[in-house]
């Protein structure tokens, strides 16, 4: 698939056991499933924080909520975070 060598390529720069994917809903709904099983393929537990299309959610409160949900799922900055 298009993702193939994706874990291998996160673990090289970011070892660990975690990783973020922060995607809008279009995004996600052709692409987010292979991502995530590539990297839990490659022994990761990822976290998915999806938001919603559009212009309308490229804003600083959107950016704050995602921040929270980093912030309350313990991320640090050894998580690798895929955008």
């Amino acid at each position: 698939g298009g993702f193939d060598g994706l874990a291998a390529e996160v673990a090289r720069v970011a070892p660990g056991r975690r990783a973020v994917l922060v995607t809008d809903r279009n995004v996600f709904e052709h692409h987010g499933s292979a991502v995530r099983t590539e990297l839990e393929r490659g022994g990761r537990e990822v976290l998915e924080l999806v938001v919603p299309a559009g212009e309308p959610s490229k804003t600083v409160a959107r950016a704050g909520k995602l921040w929270d949900a980093l912030v309350r799922a313990g991320v640090d900055r050894s998580t690798p975070l895929l955008a």
